[in-house]
C-alpha cells in the first residue's frame, strides 16, 4: 500500500522527473559493481536541491528508502538499489557557477561531471585537483560522498581537502548550508566533514563550494620498467628524499601492462618488458631522476616530450581497471597502508596470495605515493563458478587479515558501500563502528537514506 501511494504521488511531478521503465531501473539500479540484481521501485530525476528535498520528504512520508546516485562509477556497491528503494539520480543537477578568481572557488551542483570542472577552470589557470581514471563520468557529489582519492593525492590530498562548503539535504528534507566560502571557521565541530565520505547515509550532498588550485606548470612524466620490487622501493625512496614536487607516483605489474595492451591499439610504450612499472610525474627539480638509470634494477624508461605523450603514458596506468573489466567482472580489493609500509606489504602479498590461491590471476597496481593499492583478481582458465566463489571468500578474508596486520584500511578510496561492509571490523574498532551507527540513528532515524550501506543498524 505504501509503495502504491508513493508511486501515485510521483504522478504530480513532471514526466521527466521520474521513470518507472524497466530499462531505467536496470541502468540506474547498479554502479560499477554487481552485488546483486537491481530492484529499484522508481528512478527520480530532481532538477534542483528543492526537488531533492521534496523527494526525500515524500520517501519519508511513505517509508520508501532513497539511494543517491551520481555517475555510478563507485566500486563498493554504494549506489546500488537492490531492495525496492527509489534511486535519486542527481545527474540533472549539473550547474557550475561562475569562477571566483579572488577566493579561488567555484560552486558546483552534485551532478557536475569531474572532467567538466577541470575543463571549465583551464581558461583561468586553475583546477580542482581531484583526478582519476573515471573523471569523464564521475560526479562532484559522488566524489564528495566517498571522499574520492585518485592519482594526485600524493600532492593534493583527498577530495575533502578541496571542499570549502556543502549544501546537504537531511532525512527530514531540510537543506543545510555549511560554511560557504569561508577559509577559517572555528565555531565548534565542522559539520560538513561528517558528510564528506559518509556515502549518503547521513544526508545527500546537493552542491558544494569547491576550493581551487593553480594549474601545475612544466610537469615531467616518465614511465619506467624495473626488474624487481627492491628496485621499486629504492626508486621510490630516492624520489621521496629529493626536493622534487611529485604529483603522481604510480606502480603496476606486468600482468596489468599485458591486459591493457590486449584491449588497445597503441604498441608497448618501451623497448623492453619488465615485471614492474612505475609512472612518475613531478614538477621542478629533476636531479633525483638522473641516478635512477644507474640503478641495477632499471630495465627501460621513457620520458614524455610533450603533454600529449604524457597523456599516452598515463593511459597505460589509467586503463588497467577498464581493461580487466573487459576481460571479465573482477573481484576488487581497495586497500591502504602507511606509505613507509608499502614495500613490506607488497612483498607479503606476493609471498602469500599466489601460493595460497593459485586459482586466481592477479592484477596489482595503485598509488605508491599515498599507500593505496588496488588488487583485481580473475579466475584462471578452468576454474568453474562454484570453485571461484569459494576461492574469493577465502581470498578476500586473507586480504583483510593482511591489511589488519599492517594497521591498514580495507577501503583506501572507494568507500565501504555493500561490498566492504563485512570487512569493516578489520579496520575499525567496535567502538568506532558503534559511533557511526549512532550518527546514522541521529541523522536518519527512519533509516531512509542509502540503507544497508557502510553499517547495519540491526
Amino acid at each position: 500500500m505504501a509503495l502504491n501511494l508513493f508511486l501515485e504521488a510521483l504522478q504530480a511531478y513532471p514526466a521527466d522527473r521520474y521513470s518507472l521503465s524497466p530499462e531505467d531501473k536496470t541502468h540506474y539500479g547498479l554502479d560499477w559493481t554487481r552485488p546483486g540484481q537491481p530492484n529499484p521501485c522508481a528512478i527520480l530525476f530532481p532538477a534542483n536541491k528543492e526537488e531533492v528535498a521534496a523527494f526525500v520528504r515524500l520517501g519519508a512520508e511513505h517509508g520508501i528508502a532513497l539511494v543517491p546516485s551520481g555517475g555510478r562509477t563507485g566500486l563498493s556497491g554504494g549506489a546500488c538499489a537492490l531492495n525496492g528503494e527509489a534511486v535519486l539520480s542527481l545527474t540533472r543537477m549539473n550547474r557550475l557557477g561562475p569562477v571566483d578568481e579572488i577566493s579561488r572557488t567555484v560552486y558546483a551542483e552534485a551532478g557536475v561531471v569531474t572532467e567538466s570542472v577541470h575543463e571549465a577552470l583551464k581558461p583561468y589557470g586553475l583546477t580542482w585537483p581531484v583526478d582519476f581514471a573515471s573523471k569523464g563520468s564521475s560526479t562532484v557529489g559522488g566524489n564528495i560522498s566517498t571522499n574520492a582519492g585518485g592519482i594526485n593525492v600524493i600532492k593534493y590530498g583527498n577530495t575533502r581537502h578541496w571542499v570549502l562548503g556543502l549544501e546537504v539535504v537531511l532525512a527530514s528534507g531540510e537543506i543545510l548550508k555549511l560554511n560557504g566560502k569561508l577559509e577559517k571557521n572555528n565555531c565548534g565541530p565542522d559539520l560538513k566533514e561528517l558528510f564528506i565520505g559518509s556515502e549518503g547515509i547521513l544526508g545527500i550532498v546537493v552542491g558544494a563550494e569547491l576550493k581551487l588550485s593553480p594549474l601545475a606548470k612544466e610537469k615531467q612524466t616518465v614511465l619506467l620498467g624495473v626488474n624487481d620490487l627492491a628496485a621499486v622501493t629504492r626508486i621510490f625512496r630516492a624520489g621521496r628524499a629529493s626536493a622534487a614536487a611529485f604529483s603522481g607516483f604510480e606502480f603496476f605489474t606486468e600482468s596489468c601492462m599485458n591486459i591493457v595492451l590486449q584491449f588497445r591499439s597503441e604498441p608497448f610504450p618501451l623497448t623492453q618488458r619488465a615485471p614492474w612499472y612505475l609512472l612518475v610525474e613531478w614538477e621542478g627539480d629533476g636531479a633525483w631522476f638522473d641516478p635512477v638509470m644507474e640503478d641495477p634494477g632499471f630495465v627501460d624508461g621513457r620520458m614524455a616530450q610533450s603533454s600529449e605523450e604524457a597523456k599516452l603514458l598515463w593511459s597505460f596506468r589509467e586503463r588497467i581497471a577498464e581493461s580487466v573489466s573487459l576481460k571479465a567482472d573482477p573481484n576488487k580489493n581497495d586497500i591502504s597502508v602507511a606509505v613507509d609500509q608499502v614495500p613490506a606489504f607488497l612483498e607479503t602479498f606476493g609471498n602469500t596470495l599466489p601460493a595460497r590461491f593459485p586459482q586466481a590471476e592477479y592484477f596489482l597496481y595503485g598509488h605508491l605515493g599515498d599507500g593505496n593499492l588496488h588488487l583485481n583478481t580473475l579466475p584462471v582458465a578452468g576454474v568453474d563458478n562454484e570453485a571461484w566463489r569459494a576461492c574469493l571468500a577465502d581470498l578476500n578474508l586473507a586480504v583483510a587479515e593482511i591489511t589488519r596486520d599492517f594497521h591498514g584500511s580495507i577501503s583506501g578510496e572507494h568507500g565501504v558501500g555493500l561490498i566492504k561492509k563485512p570487512y569493516l571490523h578489520f579496520s575499525l574498532s567496535a567502538s568506532e563502528i558503534e559511533l557511526i551507527r549512532g550518527l546514522k540513528r541521529l541523522f536518519d532515524p527512519k533509516g531512509i537514506l542509502n540503507p544497508g550501506k557502510v553499517v547495519d543498524l540491526a
